[in-house]
């Protein structure tokens, strides 16, 4: 069947104000997002077997529901009802824990390449504001990387407002072996006194 691959951009935040915590556990925000150059490589391949079945060149990386290129595929198919299941192989560049955005980025890409894929295929493709949606359920930096760019991103993260490009310029990015997971660094400013 068909193959399709493309570049999951990692992002870095500019900006990040927490402004509150809504009573479902997330913390609002105002935040300014900014895609880089810094990329994994994801290459889907529609499979008629229905199911999706994830590999990852770092073998530390669930590839199970817990994955969320793999939450991706699933609930592509389910809002579609399309008739296929997906390969899918990630090739890291991204770090993990690194607030960087790798495993959004690999939903994102999942998600514009089955989109892809199944308009090849003769299937209805979704609109932007259809996988958006999709993307937000996966987690609430997927609408920014289905878009790239730079935008200020209020509430979870789901609003987003375009901005003016930044000059091309060159970041230097230190990641140590330690990681935080995001949940652990919310609760962590939830616990700084006032």
């Amino acid at each position: 069947m068909n193959t399709a691959e493309c570049n999951a951009y990692a992002k870095i935040n500019l900006s990040l104000d927490i402004t509150g915590r809504r009573e479902d556990g997330y913390h609002t925000v105002d935040m300014v997002m900014q895609s880089v150059s810094l990329c994994d490589r994801v290459r889907v391949t529609l499979n008629d077997t229905g199911e999706v079945i994830l590999k990852c060149s770092k073998p530390h990386i669930p590839c199970d529901g817990r994955n969320t290129a793999y939450k991706a595929a699933q609930y592509y198919f389910d809002a579609t009802g399309v008739p296929f299941g997906a390969d899918i192989y990630i090739e890291k560049h991204i770090p993990d824990q690194a607030g960087m955005g790798g495993g959004s980025a690999d939903a994102a890409a999942v998600l514009k390449l089955l989109n892809h894929l199944c308009a090849e295929a003769g299937e209805e493709p979704l609109n932007t504001a259809e996988l958006l949606y999709l993307g937000l359920r996966i987690g609430a930096d997927v609408p920014f990387c289905i878009l790239n760019g730079t935008y200020r991103c209020l509430g979870i993260g789901e609003q987003l407002l375009p901005l003016a490009e930044i000059p091309k310029c060159y970041l230097v990015v230190v990641k140590p072996d330690v990681g935080v997971n995001t949940p652990e660094a919310y609760r962590a400013c939830d616990n700084v006194p006032d």
